[in-house]
């Protein structure tokens, strides 16, 4: 029983590590445990835990993330992670960090979801809550379409729907709402 469950283990890692290798441009940074976990209909997921993943472009990170736990999901296609931080560059240096209870990464296209409230803290030292935020890696813009609140030197901007092409230099809201004093 016990070298099935590591025979398992070790399968995973193996798949795992070939499916990372496959996709250069992430790597994982530290060491995580991983450990097989079934789902309800019996696929097997694997689960790591202090996960850190980076994306980079030339050897520049575009974005990094940090969470206590993620799963692999059994298609080897995404990446579920589970209350973490995603920290967003601009060549070297850091620009904006989003703080989430949810990331959905597309191994394939590259592209980031963050569903739910998120919490964007950015060099300019704004405060950005929204929800639902998507990152598209091929064009390099971060949007959503459901409410915004931006909190930029005493001033409370909001709106619904927003995107930014330029590393949160620029605020594209879509629509502005009005707030009652």
């Amino acid at each position: 029983m016990r070298l099935k469950i590591n025979y398992r283990i070790e399968t995973k890692v193996w798949i795992l590590s070939l499916f990372l290798t496959l996709f250069s441009c992430y790597k994982l940074e530290e060491k995580s445990n991983l450990k097989s976990v079934k789902n309800s209909d019996l696929s097997a997921k694997s689960v790591i835990e202090d996960f850190v993943i980076t994306q980079t472009v030339s050897g520049q990170p575009v974005w990094k993330i940090f969470a206590k736990k993620a799963e692999v999901q059994p298609d080897n296609n995404s990446v579920i992670i589970y209350n973490g931080v995603m920290k967003i560059f601009n060549k070297k240096n850091f620009f904006a960090e989003v703080k989430f209870n949810t990331a959905i990464i597309n191994l394939k296209t590259k592209d980031v979801e963050c569903p739910k409230e998120n919490v964007i803290h950015t060099i300019e030292n704004e405060r950005i809550i929204t929800y639902n935020i998507k990152y598209i890696f091929s064009e390099n813009k971060i949007f959503s379409d459901d409410k915004i609140t931006i909190y930029r030197n005493g001033n409370v901007i909001k709106g619904r729907g927003f995107e930014t092409f330029d590393n949160f230099q620029t605020i594209k809201i879509k629509e502005n709402i009005i707030v009652p004093e």
